[in-house]
């Protein structure tokens, strides 16, 4: 079955990298516990880039990724980190279970 998956390339302020990664793994867990179509969500630390975070999610299909970005804890959590972000690169995917 083929599947939709991100990766989201986000620079942090300096400043701010562990209050956005507590942030980030509280929405981590509503996506995982209240979507069913959210299959996967990877939290990845480059080692050489401290400001640096990437993200990988898997959604069952386009529509189930769709979904996540108008739910509640979704628009939350973008509110919550809007001064904490200097930057966000998305690139999508298919995934394909081969």
């Amino acid at each position: 079955m083929i599947k939709f998956a991100i990766t989201a390339e986000l620079e942090i302020k300096p400043d701010q990298k562990g209050a956005f990664l507590q942030r980030l793994m509280r929405h981590r867990a509503s996506c995982l516990e209240t979507e069913e179509g959210c299959l996967r969500f990877d939290v990845l630390l480059p080692k050489d880039a401290d400001n640096r975070v990437v993200l990988y999610e898997v959604y069952a299909t386009d529509a189930a990724f769709d979904t996540h970005r108008v739910t509640p804890h979704f628009l939350a959590y973008r509110k919550d980190i809007e001064g904490m972000v200097v930057s966000r690169k998305i690139t999508e995917f298919t995934l394909d279970d081969l």
